[in-house]
Order: C-alpha cells, then structure tokens, then sequence
C-alpha cells in the first residue's frame, strides 16, 4: 500500500495502488516499478504516471490524491527497500487499521457500525445492501451519470420525489418521500427525535442509542436494515416497473420484513440475545 513504500529500486507499485486507488493499477501500473512512474530531474524526484487511456472527472480526483498521499516519499538512492505501517504509531500492521484507512470516513465508529451490522439476522444480500448505503457506494442515477453508464438523455433526478438529484445521501435520507418514510416509522416506535442525515450515524442511532437492553438494539438495528431495504426495492419498482411511490406502502413493507426476519429467527438467536 502507499503506506507502505519507502524506497525505490525495484518494488512494485502493484501493493501501493491495489487496494486504494484500484482503478488506476489496471489502467498501467500493474506491472510498473516505481523507477518506471517517476523521474530524477536535479536531484529531485518527480512523479510521472503514464496510463492506458484518459481518467474520467472521477478518476482525476483519485490519481491527484495519490499524488498527494506520494508528495511526501522521495526516493533515496542505495538505500535498501523495506517496509513500513505508518498507519499505527507502532509501526505494526492490523487488519483493524487497515480497515480504517480504506473507509477514513468512518475511522472513529466504523467498527462498531459494521460489528452490529454484520450480527444482525437479516439475509446477507439485505447486510450487503446496507454496507453500500453506509459507504455511498450505492448504484443510483448520479452514480450511474458519472461513470457514464446511463443511456443519453437520461434523467439523474430522484426516482422517489424528483426533486433533487439522485444521489445516496438525498436518495436514503434527504428526499421529502423518504422523510415521511421515517416519520411514521418513528411514530411506530413511538419516539420523537431528529435523525441524523448521515447513514453511519443513523444506524448507530438505531442500534446504540435508541434503546438498552441488547435484544432492543437488535430490532431497532434490524428495523433500519428493512428501511434502507425497503426504500431501494420501492425506487426499483418506480424505476425499472413504473410504479408509483406509496408511503404506507414503504412502510407496511418495513413492518413486514422485521417481522419476517424475526419470526426465521425465534428459535435459537431471538430468545437468546440478552
């Protein structure tokens, strides 16, 4: 990783760019060593990366943060290459700080977020689908427009309300539709508070704050899950069907997943969470 690089005689830069900036390793850096991704010029060592075809807008953003994260290193003739964990004081790699490092955003909670997320009895491919609305990495119409994978023409608004565009964060927690959504599931559980509009924070809401005694975290935690499920399949019924956006629906759909999930689950894990 780039972490990792300290000198530059033959090490590849296939572990530098891999993990975080894998894009660009397959577009010419696969095989590249780092003599072949720079140059000496008066003493001073300079980064130059060739790739295979011109980088999107998105790309861009990504290659001049590996600029950055790489303005630091020089390179230092007859100095033998080793290697280096600067991510922890110790010099010392784990997995948890690995981790960390590729989602920084979520540093300080992400492992409590996903520890809870991943004990939930809910199906994986629901889990899956949650991890990606708490990482934004979710395929909606802005997504799709970046990367160029929408037919011409098309709309990048949100399937929901069409008010703004669709992106993960109006999408899950900022559409009008999606706020009434929330409102009755509130009501439901028969609490008044003002949520975050951030995933992370919202799941943890759910799970950590909003109730004490585990097997409360839980459902709290399993009903969110069956939100953010509920809300994708609803925007897939309107984009791919031509449905029409249905609140109660939404919500009876919530209902109905938690129960389903926790009516699979009595036996064994429900009884005893405490």
């Amino acid at each position: 990783m780039v972490v990792g690089l300290m000198t530059q005689s033959v090490g590849k830069l296939g572990m530098a760019v891999t993990l975080l900036f894998g894009r660009m390793f397959g577009l010419g850096m696969k095989h590249a060593s780092i003599l072949e991704v720079g140059v000496w010029s008066d003493s001073v060592w300079r980064w130059n990366f060739t790739l295979a075809r011109p980088l999107f807008d998105r790309e861009v953003t990504k290659k001049e943060e590996l600029k950055g994260l790489l303005g630091n290193f020089t390179p230092k003739l007859g100095t033998r290459d080793s290697w280096a964990w600067t991510k922890d004081a110790s010099s010392s790699y784990s997995v948890k700080s690995a981790y960390c490092l590729l989602h920084g955003e979520f540093e300080v909670d992400a492992w409590e977020i996903f520890r809870l997320l991943w004990s939930l009895k809910a199906p994986p491919s629901i889990k899956a689908l949650s991890r990606r609305v708490i990482l934004g990495s979710m395929q909606t119409r802005s997504a799709l427009a970046r990367r160029h994978a929408l037919p011409a023409n098309s709309v990048t608004t949100c399937a929901l309300c069409s008010a703004e565009e669709e992106n993960v964060s109006h999408l899950f927690f900022g559409s009008p539709i999606v706020w009434r959504v929330y409102s009755r599931v509130y009501d439901w559980l028969g609490v008044r508070l003002v949520f975050p509009a951030i995933a992370g924070a919202q799941f943890k809401q759910f799970g950590c704050c909003l109730g004490s005694a585990r097997t409360y975290r839980f459902l709290l935690s399993l009903i969110w899950v069956a939100m953010i499920a509920s809300i994708w399949l609803r925007r897939n019924n309107v984009v791919f069907r031509g449905g029409v956006v249905e609140v109660e629906r939404i919500v009876e759909l919530v209902q109905f997943k938690t129960w389903l999930w926790r009516k699979a689950n009595d036996r064994g894990w429900w009884r005893g969470a405490d």
